[in-house]
């Protein structure tokens, strides 16, 4: 097993200091309050989410060696919740291309926070951060790489709950390099709360 490589934590640290920084402005701004809501939008009481998508990698040799989109689905689980202000849940999500016998297999499990943005609409959206701990199998043939490893990462995103239990989010995973291969990227995702 090769270990992970930690060329890029400068940059790492750098994004996670960012993410950080536009977290602590969305969270003071944010002002849902329970009055706010109207009756024809969900509550916050589902415990589960399913949830299913795409995800891209913004490497251009990984998307010419792997392909360009791997698809993905996952299913997240709440610990603690504050109807329609916030949630705190586990997540875990399966992550999967191949091209030309080139495999990438990413299965992050992160802590995500959700903080709503009250009510547009009779929809309600929310801004989303992560942290937790990305397991990757990769295999790039030209680069001789073939091994599994496991990095620290983090993610950001946007997303609404729509009036029903469905929902649609987009969100963006940075991951450091591993075993010379940088598998941050965006994805975009829906998926159904219960």
């Amino acid at each position: 097993m090769k270990l992970p490589t930690y060329r890029n934590l400068a940059s790492l640290v750098k994004g996670l200091a960012a993410v950080a920084v536009v977290a602590s402005a969305v969270l003071a701004a944010t002002s849902a309050k329970a009055d706010d809501i109207p009756s024809t939008v969900s509550s916050n009481k589902f415990i589960a989410a399913l949830r299913g998508g795409v995800y891209l990698n913004q490497n251009a040799h990984v998307r010419g060696q792997e392909g360009n989109i791997a698809g993905f689905g996952g299913l997240a689980y709440t610990l603690e919740t504050k109807p329609f202000v916030d949630r705190l849940s586990i997540a875990v999500d399966y992550i999967t291309t191949s091209k030309n016998g080139n495999t990438e297999r990413l299965i992050p499990v992160m802590l995500e926070y959700q903080s709503y943005q009250g009510v547009q609409n009779h929809v309600r959206p929310y801004v989303i951060f992560g942290a937790g701990l990305m397991n990757a199998k990769i295999v790039d043939a030209s680069k001789g790489v073939d091994g599994t490893g496991s990095i620290f990462a983090a993610m950001a995103g946007y997303g609404i709950d729509l009036a029903s239990q469905m929902f649609v989010e987009a969100r963006y995973t940075l991951v450091p390099e591993l075993m010379t291969e940088n598998t941050s990227g965006p994805s975009l995702m829906v998926g159904i709360r219960f």
